[in-house]
């Protein structure tokens, strides 16, 4: 928490200086600082990027790293903020994988069902991308829920 918080804290006062700390600690991975601080970078990434699209390209190194998390949460953020930020097959492919693990990864029906959620929007957008784990994702078929398997068989 205490990195977390200084870490916000000089995004806010010396934000050249933040984006400097995090090139530096990309080789050894933005992840080994925790969750919350992991979610802080993704919350910041998707902040900077709303107020000049032009930076996208200084975060897309620790968005495809974060896809990777061991955190659930971590890795939906992280998906979830690529595909806010790039419509390039290769970024909304890496969140499409990344959603189908955490579909089969995860026990909790409502975590299968948000994930099932963003599934379907990608669907809409990028028909051929879902298509391609079109099998991954008929796994969670094997799911008790009927509102899973009902959404399961919408995308």
């Amino acid at each position: 928490a205490a990195r977390r918080n200084a870490f916000l804290m000089l995004f806010k006062e010396a934000e050249p200086l933040a984006f400097e700390f995090l090139g530096q600690h990309m080789q050894e991975g933005i992840s080994k600082f925790g969750d919350g601080f992991s979610l802080l970078v993704l919350e910041l990434t998707r902040l900077v990027c709303r107020k000049d699209p032009s930076q996208k390209s200084r975060f897309v190194r620790v968005l495809f790293s974060l896809l990777g998390s061991n955190s659930a949460a971590v890795s939906y953020e992280a998906a979830w903020t690529l595909v806010s930020l790039s419509s390039a097959p290769t970024a909304v492919r890496a969140a499409a994988l990344t959603y189908t693990n955490l579909l089969n990864g995860q026990n909790d029906n409502n975590i299968q069902l948000i994930v099932l959620e963003r599934l379907e929007g990608l669907q809409k957008n990028h028909p051929k991308i879902v298509q391609e784990l079109l099998m991954d994702i008929m796994r969670a078929l094997s799911s008790p829920n009927p509102d899973i398997c009902q959404k399961v068989l919408e995308i």
